[in-house]
């Protein structure tokens, strides 16, 4: 069952996170390694009709040119500020996600490819909430990646797949961090 397959990804992957908090500005990490090469990667990243399946940000367009975007968690969302502010093919991409700035880093390992992302966050609270969700969405891009059809959980059906215990031991990992 496809759920079950997102399920055993979320719950057996780790995710390298860290929160870092300089001069006001709070900003989260997370690695992930993919089973796929850096061309493939940036794809599932960059192209809509691929990242639909993982990411929140689905945007209108390729995200790999410079220029104005807009993306959609869901075709009925309100539309979300996703202008690409940096696309280096297949290594780095730099854009908007509403007021916070995502930045993609590929870079390729002996097994695939290491994605690092970084969102430099407007409200540092949310960190946690965003770090659970990213674990999801990171689970799913794996399991994409290894060429699964699943599904990103949107909204309440995310609890289903431990995103309330994911936020809680991010605030736990975070909160260690500071110390």
């Amino acid at each position: 069952m496809v759920n079950d397959l997102l399920t055993s990804y979320v719950e057996s992957r780790t995710v390298d996170a860290t929160l870092s908090l300089h001069q006001g500005e709070a900003t989260l990490t997370m690695v992930h390694d993919l089973p796929v090469d850096r061309a493939r990667a940036w794809d599932l990243i960059c192209d809509p009709e691929l990242s639909a399946g993982w990411s929140p940000i689905v945007a209108d367009r390729r995200l790999d040119q410079v220029g104005p975007a807009t993306s959609r968690e869901t075709p009925d969302a309100e539309p979300v500020d996703a202008e690409v502010l940096l696309a280096e093919p297949p290594r780095e991409l730099m854009h908007r996600w509403g007021q916070d700035v995502l930045s993609w880093s590929l870079t390729g390992t002996a097994d695939g490819t290491r994605v690092t992302l970084r969102q430099v966050l407007s409200d540092a609270t949310e960190a946690s909430s965003l770090a659970a969700g990213w674990h999801l969405c990171l689970a799913g891009l794996e399991a994409r990646a290894a060429g699964h059809d699943v599904h990103r959980p949107v909204g309440s059906e995310a609890g289903r797949y431990g995103w309330e215990q994911l936020r809680d031991g991010y605030d736990v990992l975070f909160a260690q961090q500071q110390h």
